[in-house]
């Protein structure tokens, strides 16, 4: 184990990786550098994030794909008053930092069996928001970058 502070960076077999601060204490994201491909992971807790300037526009961004509030058939999954509006992100929060960060590729992942939704259901959120070049993650899930 070696840690690292903020604005450290770190080499190993090429990759540098930086780690940055998030909203939630003691949280971090990082970036991945290999050549010119840059990636940012940022799996969890990005509740009120706001990612900096050196995290825009990377190749490959892995966000939360935070909790949804209707299931499918527009049932309620989250009632007003619960704990996780306060503490997590929402998908339509997830969604603004997507927005905000314009990867060229997303991937979300912390996919959470509460939100009531089935892989097709998923594939059918990709194509809804496919402007976004969003793919949600599985099980054995491999990208090339």
């Amino acid at each position: 184990v070696r840690e690292i502070a903020e604005g450290e960076t770190l080499h190993v077999d090429g990759i540098t990786l930086r780690p940055f601060r998030m909203t939630q204490p003691g949280l971090t994201c990082f970036l991945l550098q290999h050549g010119r491909k840059r990636i940012v992971l940022a799996m969890d807790d990005t509740k009120d994030w706001k990612p900096g300037p050196n995290l825009l526009q990377p190749d490959l961004l892995v966000l939360e794909a935070g909790w949804f509030e209707y299931d499918p058939k527009g049932k309620r999954i989250v009632p007003e008053g619960h704990w996780i509006r306060q503490e997590e992100s929402s998908f339509e929060e997830t969604l603004d930092i997507i927005e905000r960060v314009q990867a060229r590729e997303t991937v979300l992942t912390h996919i959470e069996e509460v939100n009531s939704r089935s892989y097709t259901d998923y594939l059918k959120l990709e194509r809804k928001y496919s402007s976004d070049h969003l793919r949600f993650a599985y099980d054995g899930l491999r990208i090339r970058v």
